[in-house]
């Protein structure tokens, strides 16, 4: 009876040890999580998006948004520095890798996402600073200037050596999301706004269909293994579907009069 005591009582130190672990490891998981809500406040807040195209180039280039890639670089080697540094119980836990792995995801995701975000709104600013008849813009490019950031460029700026295509898979589709919502949000702002310019400013929802035309064709080419990036991949169909109806919408307004080509 003596010995069965013994067992349970080492049972018992060891399921307190791993409760102790578990707290450690989500103790620094909430500090990071904190730190990546502050990473993504800013665009996250909605103002950028309700902002209209030829008045975002005053907002998107000064203030908090001013050097956004050099600001993630940080935040992003700290927060993986901070995933490095847990406790070393927690490290030695057969717990850790599994939530290391998930931290690590999130902060590669939500920094990947916010140089996306960042590229797309510095492109759209430079394109909306004056009103033109035509408009052609790069989708990618290797010189700072394409719609999307490539991998490479991703790698770059965070100074790492490569990008897991997942994360960068996944941005891409969340990406999607905000194209269609700038577009509505932009609509609603010209609609209330002065008037000047807003047939041009309706372009806007022109390049954000064609964008996420490229995207779709794109994933068209790829076989996912991944149950989240499938999910997430029927949302880019549906916001294809939602953008076409806003750009059809416009142009049956005659709203859409400057040509946009994007290669």
């Amino acid at each position: 009876m003596s010995d069965l005591s013994e067992i349970f009582q080492e049972i018992q130190l060891q399921i307190n040890s791993e409760s102790q672990i578990k707290d450690e490891l989500n103790a620094v998981e909430d500090e990071i999580s904190v730190a990546l809500s502050s990473l993504k406040k800013f665009y996250l807040s909605g103002s950028l998006f309700q902002t209209q195209p030829m008045e975002l180039h005053k907002v998107i280039n000064s203030g908090v948004y001013a050097d956004t890639n050099a600001k993630t670089r940080v935040i992003y080697h700290e927060l993986l520095d901070k995933v490095t540094r847990v406790p070393r119980a927690a490290a030695a836990s057969s717990a850790h890798k599994h939530v290391k792995e998930r931290i690590v995801r999130r902060i590669n995701e939500d920094a990947i996402y916010v140089l996306m975000l960042n590229r797309y709104l510095t492109r759209i600013a430079d394109i909306f600073k004056e009103e033109v008849a035509s408009i052609s813009q790069p989708i990618i490019s290797d010189t700072d200037i394409g719609l999307i950031l490539a991998p490479e460029e991703v790698a770059r700026i965070l100074d790492i050596e490569s990008v897991n295509y997942n994360d960068y898979l996944m941005c891409l589709l969340r990406l999607s999301d905000d194209l269609v919502h700038y577009c509505t949000q932009s609509i609603i702002q010209i609609s209330i706004g002065s008037g000047t310019h807003a047939k041009f400013q309706y372009t806007l929802s022109l390049i954000n269909a064609k964008l996420i035309l490229f995207l779709q064709s794109g994933f068209e080419l790829l076989d996912l293994k991944n149950d989240g990036l499938r999910r997430k991949y029927d949302a880019l169909k549906y916001n294809l579907k939602k953008v076409n109806n806003i750009v059809y919408d416009l142009s049956l307004r005659q709203l859409l009069s400057t040509q946009v080509v994007l290669t």
